[in-house]
């Protein structure tokens, strides 16, 4: 899991949501917005009912979002705010295919170098 600290707050999950850019895959969009004041990178994770009913599954596939994140926390840029939407069918994605998505969108987001 993220540390409090690297997750987004709720003022500025409204502000990228408004004002991000969008990035998609074939089972996660991200939605990232600079802020250059900013010292470190934040992330949050949105799936909706309609990706998974129940709440032990939606909170599965948020954990292992997180965690495949917090590998690479250390090489993302420090002024992005970055929220990734789970699409329908990404409940049914190992591990390993749900990480390799999720950094490729961070690669075209420019957030990973």
């Amino acid at each position: 899991m993220l540390a409090r600290k690297q997750k987004i707050s709720r003022v500025v999950f409204a502000d990228v949501l408004k004002k991000g850019v969008w990035y998609h895959s074939p089972h996660l969009t991200l939605r990232v917005l600079a802020f250059p004041s900013q010292t470190k990178s934040h992330f949050a994770v949105s799936v909706s009912k309609k990706v998974a009913k129940k709440a032990v599954a939606r909170n599965l596939l948020k954990r292992r979002l997180l965690s495949a994140l917090q590998g690479v926390l250390k090489e993302t840029k420090s002024d992005s705010n970055a929220i990734f939407f789970c699409k329908k069918g990404a409940s049914e994605l190992s591990y390993k295919t749900l990480q390799d998505e999720g950094f490729s969108l961070l690669k075209k987001a420019r957030i990973l170098g």
